[in-house]
């Protein structure tokens, strides 16, 4: 017994480095001996996406606006707007998206932030130009509660204007109107009616079962002194006044943030060794059907399809 008791822990480390060596030839490299038994033993394997799963590299490809979905092609130089959309609408769709990201845009922001300066920057819009054409009134940042942020500029000595982004849930509830600028057309504002709205919710989650990630653009006028002398006075519910109601609803963008090279080959090599991916996300659910993209099919979510 004494004996076998001293070759044991010799067999038992041999094995594993061999198992490490095997694991440094299919790119894994493990520094602690132990893991290797640790790392056989497992079922599931929690990713976070953004980043990660994908580049993290966020492009705007889809408009809607004035119930019209707009394709941008971000790989085709010279992609001209003009023929698809009215220049007083694509002024205010610029105008509201360059008032409400950072200040500094040579020093970039998060990755949706940054995929709207590209768009702006891709059209030529003079983005310092926009910040500086109107004075600041107040702001009101974005955290994971609230799902949108929004920006109060002053217009006027008469009239002060309020651009909000956010989740489309969070600003399409509360908007009473939505933009629509065409040719031939007088009317720039019209009534969401039940119609249009369920046309408008539509699109989004057409764009949700593309795998874009999705942000509602809108704004309201304000009167000075409207909810307060900086327009941030709260209503009942502890939120801001100023962004609950009489939205008029711009635009939806439609972002896409394409997947990392090789994920779907290891996401399948995880699927064929028993392995589980989970993907952990804080996106519209829709984002996640199995449908949309080869690599969700391991996912843990099996609800189905809301066309069914």
């Amino acid at each position: 017994i004494r004996d076998r008791s001293t070759w044991v822990p010799l067999a038992v480390t041999i094995a594993l480095a061999y198992s490490v060596t095997k694991m440094f030839d299919e790119n894994n490299l493990v520094k602690t001996l132990m893991s290797c038994e640790v790392m056989g033993n497992a079922n599931y394997i929690c990713s976070d996406k953004t980043g990660t799963l994908t580049k993290n590299e966020m492009d705007i490809v889809n408009i809607w606006y004035g119930g019209k979905d707009i394709s941008i092609d971000v790989d085709k130089l010279g992609d001209d707007l003009s023929d698809r959309l009215h220049p007083e609408a694509a002024s205010l769709i610029f105008e509201s998206l360059a008032c409400n990201i950072i200040k500094d845009t040579k020093k970039g922001g998060n990755a949706t932030e940054e995929a709207c300066i590209k768009l702006l920057r891709r059209f030529k819009f003079d983005i310092e130009g926009a910040q500086k054409k109107y004075v600041e009134k107040n702001r009101f940042f974005f955290n994971s509660k609230r799902k949108k942020m929004s920006t109060i500029v002053e217009l006027s000595a008469d009239l002060h204007r309020l651009y909000i982004k956010g989740a489309p849930e969070k600003i399409v509830s509360k908007a009473t109107y939505y933009h629509s600028k065409k040719p031939k057309s007088k009317n720039t504002i019209k009534i969401l009616s039940q119609n249009a709205r369920e046309d408008l919710i539509r699109a989004i989650n057409s764009y949700n079962w593309q795998a874009l990630r999705t942000i509602a653009v809108a704004y309201r006028d304000l009167k000075p002194n409207e909810h307060g002398a900086n327009h941030d006075e709260l209503n009942l519910q502890g939120e801001q006044a100023a962004e609950e109601d009489d939205l008029c609803v711009i635009c939806v963008l439609g972002i896409r943030d394409t997947l990392r090279p090789g994920v779907e080959q290891a996401v399948d090599q995880c699927k064929r060794a028993g392995i589980k991916v989970v993907m952990v996300t804080g996106d519209n659910i829709t984002t996640l059907s199995p449908t949309i993209l080869p690599m969700y099919s391991c996912l843990l979510y099996t609800s189905p399809s809301p066309r069914d």
